[in-house]
């Protein structure tokens, strides 16, 4: 189940759960806020959590349980701070919950798709940065399998 990684794997997985860490999951999480904001809920935006700076979004035990499993099993595992919201705030009904939960696992698919070009190019054309390429596709693997726990902090009136 765990493998112990070679040195340059190790660094290509660290560096993923660096990215992971201060990229991935605030735009993720930020992206629930902007949808919610957007259509109506301030309740992210007075929490603090309508940012992209890490530090608003990060969940320690989340974070700890990521760079383990990407770390030594190849897989990532983590979440961050679910993102709280007010459904009754939303415009839109049921519609206006489905934007807000279908706005982060989008965001990731952004993120895939833009390491995926590069990556592309890189194989397309036979370039030796193996490094690059193994950190792009790690990158892309984890944006894309990925899963989001589901949990949304939703305060009810």
């Amino acid at each position: 189940m765990f493998d112990v990684p070679s040195p340059a794997e190790f660094a290509i997985r660290a560096t993923v759960v660096a990215v992971m860490l201060l990229i991935a999951f605030p735009i993720h999480e930020f992206s629930h806020a902007l949808a919610a904001y957007r259509l109506g809920d301030g309740t992210a935006k007075l929490m603090g959590r309508l940012t992209l700076d890490p530090r608003a979004h990060f969940d320690p035990t989340g974070g700890v349980l990521l760079a383990i499993t990407v770390l030594f099993a190849g897989f990532g595992l983590g979440w961050a701070k679910p993102t709280p919201y007010n459904p009754m705030n939303l415009r839109g009904g049921r519609w206006g919950e489905a934007i807000v939960s279908a706005a982060g696992p989008i965001s990731n698919l952004v993120l895939a798709i833009a390491a995926a070009i590069p990556l592309r190019y890189i194989y397309a054309t036979n370039m030796s940065i193996p490094l690059i390429a193994e950190f792009l596709d790690f990158f892309v693997f984890i944006n894309l399998v990925r899963r989001s726990t589901g949990r949304r902090s939703c305060l009810r009136s």
